[in-house]
């Protein structure tokens, strides 16, 4: 008998110590935000109320944010939810371009109101600064097109902002409403996300918008681009415009790829540039 209880005493001392010994879930997004990705790889559980900026269900995209703290959610089921839902999000961190979160369970708590976006330069967004958060650019619609993801139709635009281009990827397959845009000035509201290399680099910025509403026209074109005159095709480098206000930077690595007087690509641990 005193065996037994020898022994049920240690287990429960061991199941003490493995509640003590368990990481508390993190309830603020705030906090989530502050892990680098090395917190996150240890999968740190979360328990976290926030508000839906994004949602798309066929390409399982979902952007959520409290105040100014914003995230992406990696959820495999199909959610009944639009921007503005308030929603409670559990699951645990994982690392990503930043950490991210991944979602065992979201449950829709009720509809309330988007945050304001953020006015954005492409210098920020380019550095990831507002990384997730809803933002507005302005700028000038140079290309408007009409893609299919998983059977989906979805708009394209490359809007000019500061003289380099925003991707942005509109919730509408109206080829006629995108095109009317062409030449436009707009304001674009939507989540600031990226286009990203193998090595999870950012190469390109890249907005999500619900609906053409995230689209607003401030100037819209003097003319159409079906009604320009035909231009010969050893005139059109007479047209072509390009500034480059490109900064000299000094970098550090290793040489992983040479072709003389064409590229060069330097590698410095898991990060590379041409």
């Amino acid at each position: 008998m005193r065996t037994s209880t020898a022994i049920l005493a240690v287990l429960l001392a061991g199941a003490s110590v493995a509640r003590a010994t368990s990481p508390p879930i993190l309830t603020s997004l705030h906090v989530v935000r502050a892990l680098s990705n090395a917190d996150a790889a240890q999968e740190r559980p979360v328990a976290i109320q926030a508000t839906v900026t994004y949602y798309r269900s066929y390409e399982h995209i979902l952007f959520v944010q409290d105040g100014i703290d914003a995230i992406f959610v990696n959820s495999s089921d199909i959610l009944q939810i639009a921007p503005g839902d308030k929603v409670l999000i559990e699951g645990s961190t994982r690392t990503s371009f930043r950490p991210i979160l991944v979602a065992s369970k979201i449950t829709l708590l009720g509809h309330g109101t988007l945050p304001l976006p953020m006015p954005s330069l492409f210098e920020e967004l380019a550095s990831g600064a507002h990384d997730c958060q809803l933002v507005s650019v302005h700028g000038v619609v140079e290309s408007a097109d009409v893609i299919s993801i998983a059977g989906n139709l979805s708009g394209r635009l490359g809007v000019l902002v500061d003289g380099l281009i925003v991707w942005v990827k509109v919730d509408t397959g109206d080829e006629s409403a995108l095109n009317s845009l062409l030449d436009a000035e707009v304001e674009v509201s939507g989540v600031a996300a990226g286009i990203f290399d193998g090595k999870n680099q950012l190469t390109g910025v890249l907005l999500h918008v619900s609906s053409l509403a995230g689209i607003r026209s401030v100037k819209r074109a003097a003319t159409t681009p079906w009604s320009l005159p035909f231009t010969p095709m050893d005139g059109i480098l007479t047209h072509f415009h390009v500034v480059d206000r490109s900064e000299r930077v000094r970098v550090h690595g290793a040489v992983t790829y040479y072709e003389p007087g064409i590229a060069v690509v330097i590698q410095e641990a898991t990060k590379s540039c041409a």
